[in-house]
């Protein structure tokens, strides 16, 4: 038996779940829990499979695999599985572009891959040290024949050449960009965007108060006069208040009653016609009611 995290799957659909979640960018890379057990080991487990060490191959068959899947099926270009497979896990991991990147300055990690080269996945000539292999009679088109890591070939003709201890480690930074730019830009696509209104008067408290595209918009301290006529909007308007806020007392109804139009040698005037013989007194917010006198 054999237990992996995430556990397989029977469903014939979650193999094109997978590719599918590849190609419109849902997961961003390919990689291998790799961590594998021979038939003794994992038979610890007979009678109590909570005793089975967890792992199964992948880390040999892993770029074979997706080029298989998506680039021979036609449903993959070819930049995109350089970056599933290389240059995206060096953006997470924050080694770019030392790392996933062929240029001046970084290291020469080199795969050169064999398009045509095809053959049947078994255990009997696999690389790895397992009696075992999961994707055993699995068809695959594609392979590394070389390989070059930091400027030493250490696979030439599909063998592994590597000398042991020639590994290194490489600290990998914290807070890649290519994680928390993507967090950022999320946390404020729900941020209100201010919109710039050329065409419309705002409430600017700040601006010139007798300006005459804002007359009728601000007023300072103490203005009493009657509503304005706003050209820009096409309304009367009551004066706001010096701190750019309206009267929560005033009223929209108006004892003066409506306004008319008089034209005087070719311009029109808005006047209003006689005032009632009524005053409407407002008095502050929890202090006697207001009446008519």
């Amino acid at each position: 038996s054999f237990i992996t995290s995430p556990p397989l799957r029977d469903d014939p659909h979650t193999k094109e779940q997978l590719v599918k979640a590849l190609l419109d960018g849902t997961l961003d890379i390919v990689g291998s829990d790799h961590c594998t057990y021979d038939s003794s080991t994992r038979a610890k487990g007979k009678d109590n499979f909570t005793a089975i060490p967890q792992g199964v191959n992948g880390i040999e068959e892993r770029m074979a695999i997706v080029y298989e899947r998506g680039v021979v099926a036609g449903k993959m270009e070819m930049t995109r599985f350089v970056e599933v497979t290389s240059s995206a896990a060096a953006k997470l991991l924050n080694l770019y572009p030392r790392k996933g990147c062929i240029a001046e300055g970084s290291d020469a990690d080199i795969v050169i891959w064999n398009p045509n080269n095809i053959r049947t996945i078994t255990q009997k000539t696999q690389q790895q040290a397992a009696d075992f292999n999961i994707f055993e009679g699995l068809k695959v088109t594609g392979a590394p024949e070389f390989v070059l890591c930091g400027g030493k070939i250490v696979v030439a003709e599909y063998q592994v050449n590597a000398c042991p201890g020639s590994g290194q480690f490489i600290e990998a930074p914290t807070r890649p960009g290519v994680c928390y730019d993507k967090i950022k830009e999320i946390d404020n696509k729900d941020q209100p965007t201010r919109i710039e209104r050329d065409d419309v008067p705002t409430d600017d408290v700040d601006g010139p108060v007798d300006a005459k595209d804002t007359f009728g918009m601000t007023t300072p301290r103490g203005y009493c006069q009657q509503e304005v006529f706003n050209k820009k909007l096409g309304i009367y308007q009551r004066p706001l208040s010096a701190h750019g806020v309206r009267n929560q007392q005033d009223s929209s109804f108006s004892l003066s009653g409506p306004r008319k139009s008089n034209k005087n040698n070719g311009g029109e005037e808005m006047t209003a016609s006689p005032r009632r013989a009524a005053v409407k007194v407002n008095s502050p917010p929890g202090g006697q009611a207001g009446a008519f006198w």
